[in-house]
């Protein structure tokens, strides 16, 4: 496999010459989209695959004639390190200004990153939260986010919107109408009664068989009313051993919250209620009550890392030539399969419980 990735990319760059002979960026980005489109037909003739590709705009991305609408109060709260390759974080947060000039932007990082360069997101109004970085950074790092995340969600809340969203500073949303269209689901679908949300919170649900693994949702992502984004801020820093997940049940994740995002959303959900346990039939019970689920591709979310990005159909959960045989691998919640849940369209069966015996 590895002679065959060498093969590839050698060819690969023979490949893109004619970008290079380009001068005109508008020029090579019609000519990278020709190339994409002749490369797919290609694979398809010699493969057992259907081949398409997704080009997104790196700079400008402001620059658009779609309709504007009545807003929401929303503060949008990136955390973590600046990504300085292409301006993205920066870009990103002109992106987000220009989708309505009333939304709050911040970006909430570290006191080391260089304050020149912070001064830019200054300049278009962008807050910028600094924090310092925690001593003990917790199993896989998760005290970073923590402290990041917790920090811009104070901050936010303390400009009295109605609704705050975390994201990430290396991430950016494409799709305009997105904060606006998980905002209305929040007001159209009321949380379960008795309960300690005012409101649902919005989540990213993943790519990796969220349907069969308690808990394992993306952190990348919440949204939700201010009040109920507050419960973030009580998940507590993670003060453990490091210790070895390798051999673990997905039971064993869960109850030894040995994953980051399992360590947020199983703290969340104890936050909520404690008795919601680590069964499926729980985990389901949590989302009925609690939860809006959505995929990348619904708020066309893009992340510049891992080579995943190049394959959507593996970033959005939907098929992986990587992992074939694991079937249950693309069992993932996303807005259909959540709705159909809510709506108790999807049946539990007892036999889903045999998948926490299985290894992560």
């Amino acid at each position: 496999m590895k002679n065959i990735d060498k093969l590839l990319n050698i060819w690969a760059k023979f490949s893109v010459l004619p970008l290079k002979m380009l001068k005109k960026k508008n020029q090579k980005g019609l000519a990278t989209e020709k190339l994409f489109i002749s490369l797919s037909k290609k694979a398809e003739e010699e493969s057992n695959v259907f081949v398409s590709h997704f080009i997104r705009p790196k700079f400008n991305i402001y620059e658009n004639d779609l309709p504007d609408f009545q807003t929401n109060s929303l503060a949008i709260v990136m955390q973590g390190p600046i990504l300085r390759e292409n301006n993205f974080t920066l870009e990103t947060c002109k992106w987000y200004k220009s989708i309505n000039k009333n939304y709050i932007i911040i970006v909430s990082t570290w006191n080391n990153e260089d304050d020149s360069y912070l001064e830019e997101f200054r300049k278009i109004g962008v807050d910028v939260v600094l924090s310092e970085s925690p001593r003990n950074g917790g199993y896989g790092n998760i005290n970073y986010q923590i402290v990041s995340m917790q920090s811009g969600i104070r901050f936010a809340t303390s400009y009295k919107v109605d609704f705050v969203c975390k994201t990430r500073t290396d991430q950016r949303i494409y799709g305009k109408y997105s904060f606006e269209m998980i905002m209305d689901l929040i007001k159209e679908f009321p949380v379960a009664v008795n309960n300690k949300l005012t409101n649902r919170l919005a989540v990213l649900a993943t790519e990796y068989g969220s349907m069969f693994e308690p808990y394992y949702f993306s952190d990348f992502f919440f949204l939700g009313k201010s009040s109920d984004m507050k419960l973030l801020l009580d998940i507590e820093l993670d003060n453990r051993d490091k210790f070895n997940r390798i051999g673990l049940s997905r039971y064993d994740v869960v109850e030894k919250k040995a994953i980051a995002e399992v360590y947020i959303h199983k703290s969340l959900a104890n936050n909520i209620d404690k008795n919601y346990g680590n069964s499926i039939k729980e985990y389901w019970k949590y989302i009925q009550d609690n939860l809006i689920l959505f995929d990348k591709s619904t708020i066309q979310l893009y992340w510049p890392k891992y080579d995943t990005r190049y394959c959507e159909h593996i970033r959005n959960g939907v098929y992986s030539t990587l992992e074939p045989n694991e079937k249950n691998r693309n069992a993932n919640f996303n807005f259909s399969s959540w709705l159909c849940l809510v709506k108790n369209q999807l049946e539990y069966k007892e036999e889903y419980e045999n998948y926490l015996k299985l290894p992560l």
